[in-house]
């Protein structure tokens, strides 16, 4: 019997066999391992589309973002106008600090395409953190139009958009709903929760958490949404144990060293010194728009109610929590990974150039608001460079947005946050984080007290007028009666990578923490020994 030949495997076979080692890695979460291999098919076969599109998936997934879009950019040099590539043009853009380049391809995708439900939602999703709600709920009505039946990512991809567009009652609705035809959805109940309590069932949670595993996700939303149901009935001590178990399940999800994040601060300080003497005492006239005013706080502390409050004059956008800076700063200290700040961004910092820098900046954000006077932006990582700010944009404004201790450290505790305060599940890294940031900012403050507004929000909920002339004489705009009231700003403001819009303080939740006097008093007593609260407060 003649034996069997073998065909060699043809150059296609043999890439589509590297792809799938490529995919099978990332799978597995041996994410160097991925990059090597796709690294090394990129340059056998620079040709094919594919090839680069899983090289960009393979650098994102190291955080080497920039090489992400370096060879996103090939692959579409190659197929321009291919779905999954330019999905993750909008996706690598915006983790670059480029959300102009993010928007269009969002666009592109959205206005020239016929999207399919996962790629839709993709771009849904990308639209609402852009705060472009519009164009969002235009494509949810595109999507919604060729399905032949309901579809639960929709309707909560549409519930999130109406929630951020400020339609609280329509999100609501579409949370309901969910709610009603999947009673066991933690996720669903949180939102409408969050949204309407008094629209909440509580009755149901407790069989329902009797059937969750402990320490998941569907346990943790169960959680939180009985604590705000019963917080809004006035049932403090039941929701106080409802909170605290929400805390800790959480908390059991990942594994956090706040050491590590501490001493961030002390370095920080130390590079501020480096470069505060060639900071303007002053702000400087920059010929060219738009102004950048820097909106500085913590979730809770009243931060999004002062951009809010800006965002009332007709010449100023809300930028919401850009990318821009911090993205920059990676870029010109050569650090390619997808964090916020590491020992060699802080190494580099002071030696940076601070002109190039700023003039990159405003460059980028000139171009995603073009007609703008002035763009507010509240970006998360904003706080570890306000030095850097100063020094790169003598124009620009930092206001810095604080609240009471307890009731800032409270807001920060009583929040589902996805994954960026991994300290606020826990009273003593809680506590201990907010005095290393307090201090930072004091340093800021006392080092540039003309470049920095300190805004206190007790201040301004007692005379909101007065503050928010204060707030606008600051930023050198007009100030009209009305500008202070922030529900009149209906914009939809982006929320940038990670947080969800924030609810605008009431005078009635500002006190809201000594309805948990007992939950908190550990709390309490660690910010008493640091003297930033009253014994018998």
């Amino acid at each position: 019997m003649t034996a069997p030949v073998l065909m060699p495997d043809t150059p296609d076979a043999l890439t589509e066999r590297a792809l799938r080692r490529v995919q099978e890695y990332l799978a597995k979460g041996l994410f160097d391992a991925a990059e090597a291999a796709a690294v090394t098919q990129a340059k056998r076969t620079p040709q094919r589309f594919d090839v680069w599109l899983v090289a960009s998936f393979a650098h994102a997934a190291c955080g080497h973002l920039r090489a992400a879009q370096f060879a996103i950019q090939r692959a579409l040099s190659i197929q321009p106008e291919q779905v999954s590539g330019l999905l993750q043009l909008a996706r690598v853009a915006m983790a670059n600090g480029r959300t102009a380049v993010a928007l269009a391809a969002a666009r592109r995708l959205a206005e020239q395409h016929v999207l399919d439900l996962d790629p839709g939602l993709r771009v849904v999703e990308m639209f609402n953190r852009l705060g472009e709600c519009e164009d969002a709920q235009t494509l949810i009505f595109r999507l919604q139009a060729r399905l032949t039946e309901a579809s639960i990512p929709l309707m909560l991809a549409q519930a999130e958009t109406y929630a951020l567009a400020g339609d609280v009652d329509d999100a609501a609705a579409i949370y309901e709903e969910l709610v009603r035809v999947h009673p066991r959805m933690g996720y669903a109940r949180l939102g409408l929760a969050r949204l309407r309590p008094d629209r909440a069932a509580f009755e149901p949670i407790p069989e329902l958490l009797r059937e969750v595993k402990p320490g998941t996700d569907s346990e943790v939303w169960l959680l939180h949404a009985a604590f705000r149901i019963l917080d809004a009935r006035g049932q403090y001590a039941d929701a106080a144990q409802y909170l605290e178990r929400g805390l800790r399940s959480k908390r059991s999800q990942y594994q956090y060293h706040l050491e590590r994040e501490l001493p961030v601060f002390d370095r920080l300080k130390q590079a501020a010194q480096e470069v505060q003497a060639a900071v303007s005492e002053s702000s400087q006239a920059i010929i060219g728009k738009p102004v950048p005013i820097f909106v500085i706080g913590l979730p809770g502390s009243g931060a999004n109610l002062v951009e809010r409050v800006l965002g009332n004059h007709p010449d100023v956008r809300n930028g919401g929590e850009l990318p821009e800076f911090a993205a920059l700063v990676r870029e010109f200290t050569g650090v390619d990974a997808n964090l916020a700040i590491n020992d060699a961004i802080l190494e580099r910092l002071p030696d940076l150039n601070w002109e190039e820098l700023g003039q990159r900046y405003r460059e980028r954000i000139g171009e995603r608001f073009p007609t703008a006077h002035a763009v507010t932006d509240l970006g998360s990582s904003n706080v570890l460079f306000a030095a850097a700010i100063l020094r790169a944009l003598p124009e620009a404004r930092l206001i810095h947005v604080v609240c009471e201790p307890m009731e800032q450290c409270f807001a920060l505790l009583r929040e589902w946050f996805d994954e960026q305060y991994p300290f606020s599940n826990d009273q003593s890294e809680l506590v201990r984080y907010y005095l290393a940031y307090a201090d930072w900012m004091r340093t800021i403050e006392s080092a540039f007290p003309k470049r920095v507004l300190s805004v206190r929000y007790e201040q301004w909920r007692a005379v909101p007028g007065l503050v928010s002339r204060a707030i606008f004489r600051f930023c050198e705009l007009p100030f009209e009666a009305g500008f202070e009231d922030p529900s009149r700003n209906r914009r939809p403001i982006g929320y940038g990578s990670t947080s969800r819009r924030q609810a605008v303080p009431s005078a009635a939740a500002s006190e809201s923490w000594r309805n948990y006097r007992s939950l908190l008093a550990p709390m309490q007593q660690l910010l008493v020994d640091a003297g930033l609260v009253a014994r018998d407060a």
